[in-house]
C-alpha cells in the first residue's frame, strides 16, 4: 500500500513562500523549486517554461535528462496536472524519460500547470524518491505555488517587453531626429528645400545599399565641405 504523504508545515512558512514568489522575480524559479522541496516533502522540483524558454529546465538538478517527453512536457502541452505515483509503471507512457528518472533515484513524479489568464505558461515538476501520493492539501498547495509563480513570470515578461518597446521607440525617435538634422544640413549646403534634400538623402542611401539613418548620421557628423550625398 502506497504511503499518502502529508507534511506538517506552518502557515507562516506557506505565507512566506507565496510572498517570496510574488516579490523576487530574479530568483523565482529557483525559489519555487526550493519551496516545493521544503513544503511538500519532495526530493527535487523544477519547472519547464513555455514561450522563449519552451521545453528548457528552469531550475538546476531537477530533471534526470533533457528529453522531449515526461510529465512536465505532457502537463505543458495539455494544461492539465499529471500524477505518476509509481515510475516503475511509466515505461510505456514515457519510454525515454522513465529509465534515467529511475536511475536518478526517483520513484514518483507530479506536474502542475503554471496557469495565467486561461493559459499555461509552464509546468512545475515535483519528484519524490519513493512511490508516494501527495494528500489533497499538498496537491492544492503545489498548484497554488505554481499559479503564483506563473503570475510573477507573466508580469516579468510584460515588463521586459514594455522596456524593449520603449527602447525601440527611443531608437526610432533618435533616428528621426538625425534624419531631420541631415535634411536641414543638405538643404542649407546646397540651397534647396527640405523635401528635395530628403529625396537626395533617400536616393543616395538606396543607390549605395545603405540604411537611411546611417547616411543621415554620416551627413550630420561629416565636417562642412565634405559632402556625403548630392542631388
Amino acid at each position: 500500500m502506497r504511503k499518502i504523504r502529508s507534511v506538517d508545515v506552518s502557515n507562516r512558512l506557506i505565507a512566506e513562500a507565496f510572498v517570496e514568489l510574488a516579490d523576487r522575480p530574479a530568483a523565482r524559479i529557483g525559489r519555487l523549486a526550493d519551496r516545493c522541496v521544503q513544503l511538500l516533502g519532495a526530493d527535487a522540483a523544477g519547472a519547464l517554461l513555455a514561450g522563449p524558454s519552451n521545453g528548457s529546465t528552469a531550475a538546476l538538478d531537477t530533471r534526470p535528462v533533457q528529453v522531449n517527453e515526461g510529465p512536465g512536457i505532457e502537463c505543458l502541452t495539455t494544461g492539465l496536472p499529471v500524477r505518476c505515483l509509481d515510475l516503475d509503471t511509466a515505461w510505456p507512457r514515457w519510454p525515454r524519460f522513465t529509465p534515467p528518472a529511475l536511475e536518478a533515484g526517483f520513484g514518483s513524479v507530479y506536474a502542475f500547470p503554471m496557469r495565467h489568464s486561461g493559459g499555461t505558461v509552464g509546468a512545475l515538476e515535483v519528484f519524490a524518491a519513493h512511490a508516494v501520493g501527495l494528500g489533497d492539501d499538498e496537491l492544492a498547495l503545489a498548484q497554488g505555488l505554481a499559479d503564483i509563480a506563473a503570475v510573477g513570470i507573466v508580469h516579468e515578461r510584460v515588463a521586459r517587453e514594455a522596456t524593449t518597446r520603449v527602447e525601440q521607440l527611443q531608437q526610432a525617435l533618435n533616428s528621426r531626429v538625425t534624419i531631420e538634422q541631415a535634411k536641414g544640413i543638405i538643404a542649407e549646403r546646397y540651397e534647396i528645400d527640405v523635401d528635395t534634400a530628403f529625396s537626395a538623402l533617400r536616393d543616395y542611401a538606396r543607390s549605395h545599399g545603405r540604411r537611411l539613418h546611417d547616411v543621415a548620421e554620416a551627413v550630420v557628423t561629416t565636417p562642412t565641405g565634405s559632402a556625403t550625398c548630392s542631388q
